[in-house]
């Protein structure tokens, strides 16, 4: 990179875990205690073991699943949104340039209701002391909805790359009205 590259990162961390994460974590105990009742009670040998161990290692893969941190890397108008499972292993989601975006707006706004989309995926924490926003792009020819919740230094590069394709954020108190 070079000394004038514009830079930032921010990481969101999710506060509760998906229902499906719970799910796995039911099922795995479900498949624990089937090979319990499997080996303890019907004298399975081979089956009631295979089944428990399988229990077990689904609870052990899972497990940390529940933890997750979303990064936003925001580099001179491209955006990186990638996930860090387990503080340790690292997803990348999207990876995509302010030319691709049809349109930013917050997540509530009127303006991104009317907009028809082929999948929506929210990297948020679910807390409610951040606004949430839509980013709205055609990512590998599917229109995808995005929802991030940026603080004000990645407003502030989202204003400077991509102004003209922000929508109702004058209300938002994100772009200031013009005198």
């Amino acid at each position: 990179m070079y000394g004038n590259d514009s830079v930032i990162e921010q990481v969101v961390k999710r506060g509760i875990p998906r229902p499906a994460y719970y799910g796995k974590i039911a099922f795995s105990f479900l498949l624990v205690g089937i090979g319990d009742i499997l080996t303890l009670v019907m004298g399975r040998v081979v089956s009631g073991p295979i089944v428990f161990i399988i229990g077990v290692y689904m609870f052990l893969a899972v497990w940390g699943y529940g933890t997750i941190e979303y990064e936003y890397i925001f580099i001179n108008g491209d955006v990186e949104i990638a996930g860090i499972y387990k503080a340790s292993k690292r997803r990348e989601f999207f990876h995509f340039d302010f030319d691709h975006v049809i349109m930013i707006a917050p997540a509530d706004s009127p303006e991104l209701g009317k907009q028809k989309y082929q999948r929506r995926s929210s990297f948020c924490s679910k807390k409610s002391e951040l606004k949430q926003y839509g980013i709205l792009a055609e990512i590998k020819d599917r229109k995808e909805l995005i929802i991030i919740e940026p603080d004000e230094r990645s407003l502030a590069h989202i204003r400077m790359y991509a102004r003209n394709k922000c929508y109702d954020m004058k209300s938002a108190g994100i772009i200031p009205a013009k005198d």
